[in-house]
């Protein structure tokens, strides 16, 4: 049994013409689905999980549409990853180490 090389780096993807997230859609995940979730993040997954339900798997049109319509990850942005400052701790707070 010989393993078959397929040339993904070479291949071209396919694109519908029609969108996968259509105005329809993005109203109804604007009105129903994102409220629910307080970073409108939180609903990326229960967005895609939608659009594989109804085309039975997740195109990459269909994930680029996600990320370029802004659907879920417009929010988070501009949002710091980091906090402000570090947390202190025993050690950079008291000069002289620990003794027990």
């Amino acid at each position: 049994m010989s393993w078959t090389v397929k040339p993904s780096r070479t291949q071209e993807i396919t694109k519908r013409t029609e969108p996968y997230l259509s105005d329809e859609a993005k109203a109804k995940y604007e009105k129903d689905l994102i409220p629910r979730y307080p970073e409108r993040r939180g609903a990326l997954l229960p967005i895609l999980h939608d659009l594989q339900h109804h085309e039975r798997c997740i195109p990459h049109q269909a994930m680029v549409e996600v990320i370029i319509a802004g659907a879920c990850l417009r929010a988070c942005s501009n949002r710091s990853r980091t906090r402000a400052a570090p947390t202190p701790t025993n050690i950079s707070t008291n000069s002289e180490p620990l003794i027990e």
